[in-house]
């Protein structure tokens, strides 16, 4: 920063040479100060990226939630960032643990990113998976989430229910009553 102190004799115009002198506090002394502040140098013409979207294997937008997806299956998203200069990086990350950062640009001015969580369990049940996109550290990143729905097996093969009022019948009609919320319901062994 420089300063440059003129008497107000001169005038705005200046006689075109900035003369600098220290600054003197005088109570007669009326002076005009100007400061002039040059930008530091920069060549950078970079644009962020302006649409982050998350997509299923069918090209089906997700907003909020994918799936429901049975226990055992695989997960695979795509992440779509549009725009940005350079190219942005794009990054995955599941309950705010970074996975992936591997990137295509299937299309001119869309980079691509993709994560496949194999054999979903249990874990994965309401697991949060998020994209972020940045090109540059002076703005936010775009950020995208989405929650893992899904629907759990439950294995009755091996249930053993006791039955103390000696009524396997009642108890057989109950579990056959939960048939339709459960997959691969087999008959449950009953000793009494």
């Amino acid at each position: 920063m420089r300063i440059a102190q003129k008497d107000l004799d001169q005038g705005m115009e200046g006689n075109g040479e900035d003369e600098e002198r220290p600054l003197v506090e005088s109570e007669n002394a009326l002076r005009q100060v100007r400061c002039f502040v040059q930008p530091p140098a920069s060549d950078y013409t970079g644009l962020p990226p302006r649409k982050i979207t998350i997509v299923d294997e069918n090209e089906n937008r997700r907003d909020t939630m994918v799936g429901p997806y049975m226990e055992g299956a695989n997960l695979r998203l795509f992440c779509d960032v549009h725009g940005g200069k350079p190219a942005p990086m794009v990054s995955w990350y599941r309950n705010d643990r970074f996975v992936t950062n591997r990137t295509t640009m299937p299309n001119s001015g869309v980079t691509r990113s993709e994560i496949v969580v194999q054999n979903l369990s249990r874990d994965d049940v309401h697991s949060v998976l998020t994209c972020n996109a940045t090109n540059n550290n002076r703005s936010i990143p775009l950020s995208s989430s989405v929650r893992v729905d899904m629907r759990c097996l439950i294995n009755a093969c091996t249930w053993t229910a006791r039955v103390i009022s000696r009524t396997p019948k009642l108890l057989q009609q109950i579990l056959w009553g939960f048939n339709s919320l459960i997959d691969n319901l087999a008959h449950p062994t009953i000793s009494q």
